[in-house]
């Protein structure tokens, strides 16, 4: 059983999605894409969220093995990681924005970036155990997913809480990937408004844009309407080797591979024994 839909209003400047997953599956192992987003997970089955040291950017957890956690912030991320799905699975979640990341997590999102971080790290080992506890008395979905958005409300601002001059930069990356121009917009040095954008959204704006890019570059190589070199060109890349190292860096594979293997969810990939 799987669940999503969009936060409720009063959330939505903080949290795009939460979803609720329940069921009993063989084990077997995926790639989860980056998005640049973060999210909040709870896992209440008996697995944990088992993570694989994939892609050598580390955890919190797991030293080249698979790890277990009940709970973790996951960081906005520029890179994959692999993790094994399946046995018995019961999850609840948050897709998080920007202006929810430094109230969550209770540091700046960049300290947070690129790893999974648990819980009970930032939120303290006695909240994190209410949190699941009220989660796992829950009987229906809904009331689960509910159950999740008022624990995340209670640590969260009344209002968005970025800085103005990432806020103006977040609008102004949708329609142009000029980091001198945006840093200029907002009348902060160069250096200082590096400083803010990593602080608030986690990644550094130029690799912030080139995830966004690779965004784009997924949704239009999935429609089945035109062919990778156009898809290169429509995503801004100079020319379709250009999009082949950008996608390799981002997924580990190449585009023809990740196409043969997609499945309904952009972002997760089955793996399989090779990669060509």
């Amino acid at each position: 059983m799987f669940v999503t839909r969009p936060a409720s209003p009063p959330l939505r400047p903080f949290l795009t999605n939460v979803w609720y997953s329940k069921g009993r599956r063989s084990v077997s192992a995926e790639r989860v894409l980056p998005t640049g987003d973060a999210h909040v997970v709870f896992s209440l089955g008996p697995d944990g969220i088992r993570l694989l040291d994939g892609d050598g950017q580390g955890d919190d957890q797991g030293n080249g093995h698979p790890s277990a956690a009940t709970a973790v912030l996951a960081g906005p991320r520029a890179t994959y990681y692999d993790k094994l799905t399946g046995g018995d699975t019961w999850t609840v979640g948050a897709m998080l924005r920007p202006a929810a990341l430094r109230a969550l997590a209770g540091v700046p999102a960049g300290e947070v970036a690129q790893r999974h971080t648990p819980l009970a790290n930032l939120w303290g080992e006695a909240m994190t155990r209410r949190s699941e506890q009220a989660l796992a008395e829950a009987r229906t979905a809904n009331e689960a997913l509910l159950i999740l958005e008022s624990l995340l409300a209670a640590r969260l601002p009344p209002h968005p809480a970025l800085h103005p001059a990432v806020a103006h930069a977040l609008v102004r990356f949708e329609s142009t990937n000029s980091i001198a121009t945006v840093a200029r917009e907002t009348g902060y040095s160069h250096r200082r408004f590096l400083a803010l954008f990593r602080d608030d959204v986690g990644l550094p704006p130029k690799l912030f844009c080139r995830v966004a890019r690779f965004q784009r570059t997924l949704e239009l190589a999935r429609s089945d309407r035109i062919a990778l070199a156009d898809v290169a060109l429509e995503s801004g890349f100079s020319d379709q080797p250009h999009l082949n190292r950008d996608f390799r860096e981002f997924t580990g594979l190449t585009p023809s591979t990740y196409l043969r293997l997609a499945t309904p969810r952009a972002h997760h990939v089955p793996l399989s024994n090779s990669f060509s």
